[in-house]
């Protein structure tokens, strides 16, 4: 292997909780690397991007000591969670109604794939219907259920 092709990592304790995205300047098709502690992963699941615009930018301005992912559809965050890797969040911020696979649905596959999770899912949905309330006390990952969109005040009381 040349050395070209090594990355060095370095974490800085004051960072710590933060992620640091890392490439390799010299060669424009790096992969980069995320260096995220999970405790501080927050990942916001929602088929609508600027909901997910403005959970990002509210984690960005109050809470920058976590770090948020976004996703438009449950595909992905589930075939990550199935996958066990080094990215488990800590909290996850669902929407119900959403194409594809449903936050219903993928709560379903997500706990029948890890039964005993400690991952916070808190319902962030539009939904005004009483059903999907009295659903959401169903599933013992769910915390809460929130209506969007979602405010400064009640994601503070959520993570601290």
């Amino acid at each position: 292997m040349s050395s070209e092709n090594n990355v060095q990592i370095l974490v800085d304790p004051a960072t710590e909780g933060r992620s640091e995205s890392i490439s390799d300047e010299r060669n424009e098709n790096a992969e980069r690397v995320s260096i995220v502690n999970s405790t501080r992963l927050i990942w916001f699941i929602d088929d609508d991007i600027i909901n997910n615009l403005l959970s990002d930018r509210l984690m960005k301005k109050h809470h920058s000591s976590y770090h948020c992912r976004t996703f438009t559809g449950a595909e992905e965050p589930l075939e990550l969670l199935k996958a066990k890797g080094p990215e488990i969040p800590y909290a996850i911020f669902l929407d119900i109604n959403m194409p594809r696979m449903s936050g219903w649905d993928f709560l379903d596959e997500f706990l029948g794939h890890m039964p005993e999770t400690k991952v916070k899912v808190f319902m962030l949905s539009s939904s005004i219907d009483p059903q999907d309330h009295q659903k959401a006390k169903h599933y013992s990952a769910v915390r809460e259920f929130i209506s969007k969109p979602l405010k400064e005040e009640r994601l503070r009381l959520l993570l601290d």
